[in-house]
Order: C-alpha cells, then structure tokens, then sequence
C-alpha cells in the first residue's frame, strides 16, 4: 500500500547525489523519462517499488533490458515488510 509522503524519504537518503532526483509514480512514466532523456553519458540510479501502478517494478526491467540503452543504470530494489 501506498505511503503518502514516503517518496520524500528516499529523497533525503539520496540528497547528496549531484543529480536532482526524478519522481515516477509508476512504472510506465519510469520507463517513459528512461527512454526518453538517455543518451551515451546517462546514468540512473533507479530506486524501484517492485509493487508499482501501471507497470510493476520486474515489468519495468524488462522493458529496459529489452530496449538497447545506452547508457549506466543500476537499480535499487528496497523490501519492505508488510
């Protein structure tokens, strides 16, 4: 179930990245600024909620690994107990 406000605490574990953090509320608008902003020289650090709307967090990786990217991601996939 969804947390509201829990996005701002992965924000403040990442606040000293240089990068300014990129919010997706599901896996599908994830996959969309993915696909849409890289280029040689990009580089994702997804924090990924394997339970999104939309597109879950393994359907996500598929289209990815399906896509020819070209650029770093490493994907970070936090557990929670429920």
């Amino acid at each position: 179930d969804r947390m509201p406000g829990k996005e701002n605490i992965s924000m403040l574990d990442i606040s000293g990245l240089s990068s300014q953090p990129i919010i997706a509320l599901n896996g599908r608008e994830a996959f969309e600024y993915i696909a849409n902003s890289q280029n040689n020289d990009s580089q994702y650090l997804i924090l990924l909620d394997l339970n999104m709307p939309v597109m879950n967090g393994w359907q996500l990786l598929d289209e990815i690994n399906a896509q020819s990217f070209s650029g770093e991601l490493a994907s970070y996939i936090p557990q929670t107990n429920k």
